[in-house]
């Protein structure tokens, strides 16, 4: 049914009963129902009508009665038959005789002439259907259908729009076509035989117009163009190109289909090896096409400027190395480039950009155009004050338009790099001589934008700075010059963060860097800026800021246990503290944690006392959450692992327990506090090593009683890491060493019936998890044993949760990590371990065999024969009885193995075990049988060997 409606019918309305077939398929039914579905404001009535059109168009008599229509003055009427037409063709067409079908497409070329000039939906509906019966009667039913249809088309004017109308359909129908693959590879061929004649036709019009010199007929000439595929060595004997440029160059109209027709077909099929002066020939065009232009640029409408910038940065995409070469008009080029690239129009002048992207990354890639480079040095000058022109804020922006500018500076900032990459210093000079030109600007009202553009280009290249590079230095000495505004502001303390590599190496410029770091924290405008500044310069600067902690110090620590402030700009100010903290004195160190964190402690403890019944979306848990990260960012970088006693703040996680035993309790469904308590947990277990061990095992009993709840990504990644830990402990011949390995068996244990569990219904891990915490068990492997191992149970558990597991990893890496991780376990001989292998042998053989056979990508092998070689050192005999006994199944593993090429794998596997490589190829051999791989000439050497 028509979705777009144009008018009404007159019809009288009528209630239409419901069942479609009390009502006979005549011409006023059909009115009548299109009224009632248009018309009626009764969603019963509408559907009762939809119901009956969509049953007529199942009948028979909708052939006839939608030709009818189409011959209404009534566009609703007429578009209604069109569309019921069109379904007819596609999916009833043998309910036409042969002799009707050649009768309809003759009336619908008559009734294709009466839509020229339109309107246009009803000359691409007739265009459509048109396409269709061709589609329905080649190659062989009419097979000159297409020489008809032209030679009807060609009699008149009127004819020669609606006949280029249904060759720019025509490709796309066939694509889209409810066709068999036969049928229209047929037609494909066809069509291209008849290319020449098509390309014929198209010259011709696009020389004359369609002998009317009609610019319409020239507009459609490109469009079909762009629909179908010309072979290249058509085009290279034929004038079409040169036709092309003169119709861009005359009519306005023709700009935007000629651009596209270069830039989606004739650039793509051009192969730059074979066709260089070619592409060069369509380049030195293009300029002079752009000069012929001139003149009229300013008055052309945004999508044909659009146009043709997309022409000139695609041939800058496709041919950088000849445009580079050529010094004439390589540079004439890139100024037209850079002419477009300063359109206010955001659309025309980003897509400009990607042409320097790709100048530049043929210079880096091919070092003997190095010697074109002072040639467009200039040229990345010019684009790189145009980044900057592009980056000055507008006035009065609202909300939205906001969005757009910050969105297009985003993007602007890969190519001030890619500028900085070319220029090198210069850049960085050019970039200072225009920050000093906007504080000259004294009189400006917009003043600091014009300062705060270089300066936001300046932090966007800052990853290429170098210790030499003392431009911003001399940027830090105009600070004091700058107006007062906190976007000029922001981007200058945010500049100085980026920059923390720099000033890593000068530490008396630091010192002026923190200054105006520490000024900013005190300003409600800058903090969030200055907060993450500091935590970017303490991660580089350390060492140094802690030589200033006399003045950083009594800055941040208010503002770090100043609830009201923003909390990511605490966790930014605690983890720039604990980092200074690191390089000081242990005293200092201690007496600076326990003012910062003793009033959280407290806080926290307030908070649950007095908001007995916390939910997530009140003000409180905002509260507790942020409290929370702080503590998370501390534990994170508080680094105890070299001490021999164990530092206040871990002991202090003795008074912390209860707190996060209640919040993991009542809190575990909410994953944001599941992920905020874990990743304590796991910052702690990090950082604390041997002097946390007293501490351990309470710390580590909250999570199996939260991943029972609660299976969160972050408490499974809190167990990989807990594996670092446990590899000392476990070994430990201490009270606690034992605790530890007895609560790790039982993490484990709980942790492979939870996965079992919950892998059943949804793989809720990523692969990278798994890779985690895989690696962590393989690294610590000599010592994991002892804590699984502890019982049977907990060793057969885990084994069950690996088998479950690992089939399902279907990335090569976390793979790997759990193949080695299983290679250690099955070569154990810890009792628990044996045991287990011994239980579930078959098990294990079959997730081997299955993965070889054919479950698993033939990359995966090598892991399976290296795992299948451990089993056949440490258990022979089980390893030949069991594989007897599973290949005793006809269809195991693969359908198509004979006995005797599994009898040939069993005595190979038991022979070549002591040779990684011979063992290798006899497994990867096998695989290939499983699969059907086996050469053809093998396959015929078979028999005879």
């Amino acid at each position: 049914v028509p979705c777009c409606v144009m008018s009404r019918t007159n019809a009288v309305t009528t209630r239409l009963p419901a069942n479609p077939l009390e009502v006979s398929p005549t011409k006023s039914n059909v009115c009548q129902a299109l009224d009632t579905l248009y018309s009626t404001t009764s969603q019963e009535e509408r559907d009762t009508a939809q119901n009956w059109l969509l049953a007529f168009t199942q009948t028979p008599e909708a052939w006839g009665l939608s030709i009818e229509l189409l011959g209404e003055d009534n566009i609703t009427l007429a578009h209604f038959g069109g569309h019921t037409l069109q379904e007819k063709i596609k999916y009833q067409w043998q309910e036409l005789p042969p002799e009707k079908q050649e009768e309809l497409f003759r009336i619908l070329l008559v009734v294709l002439m009466k839509y020229n000039p339109g309107p246009t939906p009803m000359l691409t509906r007739l265009s459509v259907v048109i396409a269709q019966v061709i589609i329905q009667v080649l190659p062989d039913q009419w097979p000159n259908i297409i020489l008809d249809f032209v030679s009807f088309s060609l009699q008149s004017k009127e004819s020669m729009l609606p006949m280029l109308s249904v060759f720019k359909i025509l490709p796309e129908e066939l694509h889209e076509a409810p066709i068999i693959n036969t049928k229209r590879k047929a037609i494909q061929i066809f069509l291209k035989a008849f290319v020449p004649r098509f390309l014929s036709l198209m010259i011709e019009f696009l020389k004359n117009g369609g002998g009317h010199n009609d610019p319409r007929i020239r507009r459609e000439c490109l469009m079909c163009l762009v629909s179908w595929d010309i072979p290249l060595q058509c085009i290279l004997e034929s004038p079409l190109v040169e036709l092309v440029f003169m119709c861009i160059e005359h009519f306005d109209d023709c700009i935007p289909h000629g651009c596209e027709y270069f830039i989606t077909n004739l650039l793509q099929i051009v192969d730059i090896k074979k066709h260089p002066n070619f592409l060069k020939g369509l380049f030195h065009r293009s300029v002079a096409l752009h000069q012929a232009l001139s003149s009229r640029l300013k008055n052309l409408d945004v999508f044909s400027l659009h146009s043709l910038a997309r022409l000139y940065t695609a041939l800058g995409e496709k041919i950088p190395d000849i445009i580079i070469k050529d010094t004439d008009f390589g540079p004439k080029l890139s100024d037209i480039v850079i002419f477009y690239g300063t359109h206010q129009n955001p659309d025309i002048a980003i897509q400009t950009f990607s042409f320097w992207y790709e100048i530049s990354s043929e210079f880096e890639q091919d070092d003997d155009l190095r010697e074109f480079a002072p040639l467009y040095a200039p040229l990345f000058l010019k684009f790189l004050n145009l980044l900057v022109t592009k980056c000055i804020y507008p006035q009065d922006l609202d909300e939205s338009e906001l969005g757009e500018f910050l969105s297009l500076r985003k993007d602007i900032s890969d190519y001030i790099l890619e500028c900085h990459k070319f220029l090198g210093t210069h850049c960085l000079d050019q970039l200072y001589q225009t920050l000093l030109q906007g504080i000259q600007q004294n009189i400006h009202p917009h003043r600091w934008a014009f300062i705060e553009a270089p300066l936001f280009a300046l932090k966007a290249s800052s990853d290429l700075f170098t210790e030499n590079d003392e431009i911003l230095f001399k940027v830090i000495n105009e600070y004091p010059n700058f107006p007062y505004h906190p976007t000029l502001m922001n981007t200058a303390v945010r500049l100085l963060g980026e920059c923390s590599t720099l000033l890593a190496s000068h530490g008396d410029e630091l010192t002026r860097a923190l200054h105006v770091i520490t000024a900013s924290l005190n300003s409600k405008e800058l903090i969030s800026a200055a907060a993450e500044a500091m935590d970017r310069i303490s991660e580089s600067c350390g060492e140094l800021m802690a030589r200033e902690i006399d003045n950083v110090l009594p800055v941040i620590k208010p503002l770090v246990t100043n609830v009201q402030l923003e909390p990511n700009s605490r966790s930014h100010l605690m983890r720039s503290t604990c980092r200074i903290l690191s390089h000081v004195g242990w005293e200092t160190s201690v007496r600076t944690l326990q003012d910062l964190l003793g009033p959280i402690f407290l806080r926290l403890q307030q908070l649950l006392i007095d908001n007995t019944q916390l939910t997530p979306d009140g003000d409180a848990y905002n509260v507790l959450m942020s409290e929370l990260r702080l503590l998370s960012s501390a534990f994170l970088l508080v680094d105890n692992s070299d001490s021999e006693q164990p530092h206040p703040l871990f002991t202090s996680m003795q008074n912390f327990y209860p707190i996060l035993d209640y919040l993991l309790e009542n809190f575990s469904t909410d994953d944001n506090m599941v992920d905020v308590c874990t990743r304590i947990l796991k910052n702690g277990v990090t950082n604390l090593n041997r002097s946390f061990s007293p501490f351990l095992p309470p710390l580590l009993s909250l999570l199996p009683r939260c991943y029972a709840k609660n299976q969160h990504p972050q408490i499974f990644s809190t167990y990989s890491v807990a594996v670092a830990v446990f590899s000392f402990l476990c070994n430990e011949k201490t009270e606690s060493g034992t605790a530890c390995t007895l609560l790790f068996g039982q993490c484990l244990s709980l942790l492979a019936t939870k996965t079992i569990s919950a892998l059943n219904d949804s793989a809720f891990i990523q692969p990278d998890a798994y890779k985690e915490f895989f690696n962590s068990l393989t690294q610590t492997s000599t010592r994991i044993p002892l804590a699984v191992a502890t019982t049977e149970s907990s060793a057969s558990n885990f084994l069950l949760a690996s088998l479950f597991i690992i089939p399902r990893l279907d990335h090569i890496h976390p793979f790997k990590a759990a193949i080695d991780f299983f290679e250690h376990f099955v070569s154990s001989s810890q009792g628990g371990m044996v045991s287990a292998v011994n239980k579930h042998f078959v098990a294990i053989l079959d997730f081997i065999f299955r993965g070889i056979a054919g479950n698993k990508p033939r990359s995966f092998i090598p892991q399976y024969a290296r795992l299948l070689q451990s089993i056949q050192a440490s258990y022979p005999e089980q390893l030949r009885q069991i594989t007897l006994r599973l290949f005793n199944d006809p269809g195991y593993p693969a359908s198509h193995l004979t006995e005797e090429e599994k009898k040939e794998f069993t005595k190979n596997i038991c022979l070549h075990w002591k040779s990684a490589t011979q063992f290798k190829d006899v497994v990867h051999d096998f695989s290939a049988k499983c699969r059907g791989l086996l050469p053809a000439y093998a396959q015929a050497t078979k028999p005879f060997l």
